[in-house]
């Protein structure tokens, strides 16, 4: 007989369902994977995955700089956050962002003017 003993494995998953707080987790769980699923292919059908990314990723740097100054964390992050919603806004609406074919430079995005003829280096 193994180390389990008369205990069958089976009763490792059936056991937690008899309290009540579990299986009301269980339930959130579902249905927040639910709506996060339909919220995401919206935001990805919209062309927005990226932004929450982008804006996620930007408060890191606020939160560092809130602590060296010894304010509260959420002071930094916001200041950092809406930042990048600004400079995100800015750049959508002012410039066409493209990104370089190389493989070198994939990630590397290039800014360009609307109007190319006011730019110092026409494309």
């Amino acid at each position: 007989m193994s180390s389990l003993g008369a205990i069958p494995v089976w009763n490792w998953f059936v056991e937690p369902l008899q309290y009540d707080f579990l299986v009301r987790a269980i339930w959130v769980s579902a249905f927040v994977g639910l709506v996060c699923a339909v919220l995401s292919c919206y935001i990805t059908l919209k062309g927005w995955s990226l932004m929450g990314d982008a804006v996620s990723h930007a408060v890191v740097p606020g939160v560092v700089v809130a602590y060296a100054l010894n304010i509260p964390f959420s002071v930094g992050a916001f200041i950092f956050g809406f930042g990048a919603t600004v400079a995100l806004d800015q750049t959508e609406e002012g410039h066409v962002i493209r990104l370089t074919g190389q493989p070198e430079l994939r990630a590397q995005t290039v800014a360009v003017p609307r109007d190319p003829s006011s730019a110092a280096f026409p494309v």
